[in-house]
């Protein structure tokens, strides 16, 4: 028996680039290669396909689509939290490595350089990663150059 393949229902303005990824059940298509051309609605879908409890659907699209580094570490800690979630959807949508990163980030960065950050309207994820592994507040803030 051969199975149907699932179609993409919904489309996320703007999609992220990198390999594709489909949230369901709602068939959402949320990451799709950078220089091909993004399906149609009805198309049928091949690529990685997440399954997303209801209750995890606002922090799974946090962790994919906000513009706050700050929220998209947070919402990965939300999801790491619980081993299945974890490895049936997080790990999935990123490697590991940069899975750890976010995790450093959320964890390591002290409450008031998050105040600063928050205050400046934010900081690119690369400069928040690189200082979450700073032993000291100082060096933190060195490090994410507000």
């Amino acid at each position: 028996m051969v199975k149907d393949p699932t179609r993409i229902q919904r489309i996320h303005n703007p999609t992220l680039p990198g390999a594709p990824l489909l949230l369901l059940p709602e068939r959402l298509l949320v990451r799709w290669p950078l220089r091909a051309s993004t399906p149609s609605i009805g198309d049928p879908f091949s690529g990685t396909e997440i399954s997303v409890p209801p209750h995890l659907r606002e922090v799974v699209l946090t962790l994919l689509f906000s513009p706050s580094a700050l929220a998209r570490c947070d919402a990965a800690k939300r999801l790491a939290e619980d081993q299945t979630s974890r490895r049936r959807i997080l790990l999935r949508i990123y490697s590991r490595p940069y899975v750890q990163q976010l995790l450093a980030s959320a964890n390591r960065i002290e409450p008031e350089l998050r105040e600063q950050i928050e205050a400046v309207g934010g900081v690119p994820i690369r400069r928040l990663t690189k200082a979450a592994y700073a032993p000291t507040l100082a060096r933190q803030i060195r490090r994410v150059r507000l």
